[in-house]
């Protein structure tokens, strides 16, 4: 009786118990166990497999996250498509701005190229040769005021009155086509002469 005193046989002996209740329950319950059946979504998807070889590696999770990446490609791509089209669109109306720009621009110049402007020095100078001119006979005048330069005959013409300048306009457009086609391109001058504003002290 001194070995069933002894603490390690008590342990032994405990153990011992434990094992065999244990295997008991177990045996007993395994006529009625039955595994937890396996989850399938409401869109009847195959349940996942990632045992075996990888060409049998299936997982829905990843296969929905798959999907995803690719629908959103797709809107990427066609997003793509879409500002492709904007940027040609919008080079091509910039191209068309751009010609539309360098028009008005060579309008400008020209504009400004057949502008004359009168300074204030040169106005009494002008005035006393447009009083001369304005005695002289039409026929005389327009010989003299004929070889005179387009921007300085129309400087004398600003300041002749019509009655005088007409009849010398017309002797000189008499003289043929080509003289005819410099006064029309003089009196258009004319129309855009101004005279410089005074300084302002």
């Amino acid at each position: 009786m001194k070995i069933l005193s002894s603490s390690w046989v008590v342990m032994l002996l405990g153990g011992l118990l434990y094992l065999g209740t244990t295997s008991a329950v177990l045996l007993a319950n395994k006529s009625s166990f039955k595994p937890p059946p396996l989850v399938v979504s409401a869109t009847n998807r195959a349940p996942a497999n990632v045992r075996g070889p990888s060409w049998e590696f299936f997982n829905p999770d990843l296969e929905d996250m798959v999907k995803e990446l690719k629908e959103r490609q797709n809107g990427l791509d066609t997003r793509e498509k879409e500002l492709d089209v904007y940027a040609a669109r919008l080079k091509s109306e910039k191209e068309e701005i751009s010609q539309i720009t360098r028009h008005i621009e060579e309008m400008r110049k020209n504009l400004d190229d057949n502008i004359i402007t009168i300074r204030q020095d040169e106005q009494s100078n002008l005035k006393k040769l447009a009083k001369n001119y304005g005695q002289m006979d039409p026929a005389a005048a327009a010989q003299v005021m004929g070889g005179l330069d387009d921007i300085t005959l129309v400087k004398v013409l600003m300041f002749m009155k019509d009655a005088q300048s007409a009849p010398i306009l017309t002797q000189i457009a008499g003289r043929g086509d080509a003289a005819a086609k410099r006064m029309a391109q003089v009196s258009e001058r004319l129309r855009l002469t101004q005279l410089a504003k005074p300084k302002t002290p």
